[in-house]
């Protein structure tokens, strides 16, 4: 952010912080459950290659999906937030 600051007024930076701070609490609510879901999961199947291969991968497509659609809905009601 110091970075910034040298090219930016003090609320620009304010602005920045802020809309930055906005997408790291979202990015760490989406990681704590999916974290939380997956890990008792992927234990259950542990021994189970091919069980494993194929729920990390809905796993995997599952977490983008909800990624996208949560950044998705954040860009549009970027004016409102």
């Amino acid at each position: 952010m110091e970075t910034i600051g040298a090219f930016v007024s003090p609320a620009a930076v304010g602005y920045y912080y802020v809309g930055s701070l906005i997408i790291a609490i979202l990015i760490d609510i989406q990681t704590t459950v999916i974290q939380s879901v997956s890990l008792t999961t992927f234990a259950k199947i542990q021994d189970d290659r091919l069980a494993f291969r194929r729920v990390f991968y809905k796993f995997a497509s599952l977490s983008s999906a909800a990624s996208v659609f949560s950044f998705a809905s954040l860009t549009i009601l970027a004016p409102v937030v």
